[in-house]
């Protein structure tokens, strides 16, 4: 699980599920999250590919969610931003140790079955239901 980028990417759904048809600029995105909004940007850029958020451009620019928060689940937010990482695997066992030759597939089954755990749970979140928890 990629805590960080799936962390941040829940924190600016949340803010936009504040008010779905508010525009928010990726500067007030950032401060709440308290980052850079060129890396916020970055993030926004992967969420509207998936279709999760929209933008425009301009004076009266900015991003909303895609669809209403109640029709977007928590797992579509992590599957977009969850990516496996290279620290996730070792980079070089020795092939020789008898858990070294091992590892890496032992670490992608491991990693593989809590994946679909955590799937599972978010399939039946939205992000209106989390978000509700806020209030």
């Amino acid at each position: 699980m990629n805590n960080a980028r799936f962390s941040t990417a829940l924190h600016i759904m949340s803010l936009l599920a504040m008010d779905e048809q508010a525009w928010l600029t990726s500067r007030h995105i950032a401060g709440s999250i308290n980052m850079q909004a060129a890396a916020v940007r970055k993030e926004l850029a992967v969420l509207r590919e998936a279709g999760l958020v929209t933008s425009r451009e301009g004076k009266h620019g900015g991003v909303k969610l895609g669809r209403p928060a109640s029709g977007i689940r928590l797992s579509e937010i992590y599957e977009t931003v969850s990516k496996p990482e290279k620290s996730e695997k070792i980079k070089s066992p020795n092939p020789g140790c008898f858990v070294g030759k091992q590892i890496n597939f032992q670490l992608n089954s491991l990693f593989s079955t809590l994946d679909e755990a955590i799937l599972k749970e978010m399939k039946q979140l939205s992000l209106a239901q989390f978000y509700q928890r806020f209030n």
